[in-house]
């Protein structure tokens, strides 16, 4: 992950940083410039906060700050009070369970980490709101607590992605790890795994152009193979494909034909 500055007095930031450690000022992620800047309050506090990077621009924080799960701006004057990730939330775990905070924050820090990738290749991001059927959203579930009714398994199925919530629990995800004989198991890797069946079934398949194809022929075979197979029935190595980690050199012919679709 990339590190930034502090604009105000240079000092080090990390991307989950809401504040400096050295001179105090806020810290929020600007979406339409990729970068993690230095905030001060507007001249009137009560419109929100005016970004050191962009100082042209007021900027407010997105609804889940004050819950402690994420630090990206929205515009101001705009109408939805949640940013670019956290628009895509579905269901969200219960507050009023304890712990469920503790692992939400978890997740919501491997999502966006996700986002902030997926935003520099510049895919296409359809929420629910855009697209009722087959727009990108999460549910992060927990298991009932009857003993008798079925886990929730992690997976995707027309745009939903499904998160256990005990995923978030370390001891629990290592055991399944073990269990599964899996070189690793990150909530961070759920995430690239499943978002890259959504871009694999929103834009790979529909594809007709030969030279895409031939670049991401391999992530269609995956795609297909993968078919009516609940995601955690197998491994992350077991699939060829992942749309984060792809080659640098991909990235513009991916984020080409996304903007063509």
């Amino acid at each position: 992950m990339k590190l930034f500055s502090c604009q105000g007095c240079g000092q080090l930031l990390y991307f989950e940083n809401v504040r400096c450690e050295n001179c105090g000022r806020a810290l929020g992620y600007l979406t339409d410039i990729n970068e993690i800047s230095a905030l001060e309050p507007a001249e009137d506090p009560a419109q929100g906060w005016r970004a050191l990077a962009a100082p042209q621009k007021i900027y407010k924080f997105c609804e889940n700050y004050d819950a402690g799960m994420c630090n990206w701006m929205v515009a101001g004057g705009g109408d939805t009070g949640f940013c670019l990730a956290c628009r895509h939330n579905r269901v969200v775990p219960d507050m009023l369970v304890p712990g469920h905070d503790v692992l939400w924050r978890k997740i919501e820090t491997a999502k966006h980490r996700l986002f902030y990738s997926l935003l520099r290749l510049k895919l296409p991001l359809e929420s629910r709101a855009d697209d009722p059927e087959h727009g990108l959203a999460f549910d992060f579930l927990a298991d009932p607590p009857q003993t008798h009714a079925s886990e929730v398994m992690t997976g995707h199925s027309n745009g939903l992605i499904t998160l256990a919530l005990k995923e978030a629990d370390d001891v629990t995800r290592e055991k399944v790890r073990t269990e599964m004989g899996e070189p690793y198991r990150a909530l961070l890797g759920h995430f690239r795994h499943e978002i890259g069946h959504y871009f694999c079934s929103k834009i790979v398949v529909r594809c007709t152009r030969s030279p895409f194809r031939k670049t991401f022929e391999i992530a269609e075979r995956a795609c297909t193979s993968c078919n009516g197979f609940p995601s955690t029935t197998r491994s992350e190595a077991s699939f060829p494909f992942s749309i984060v980690p792809m080659r640098l050199s991909a990235r513009s012919s991916l984020a080409e034909f996304a903007v063509a679709a």
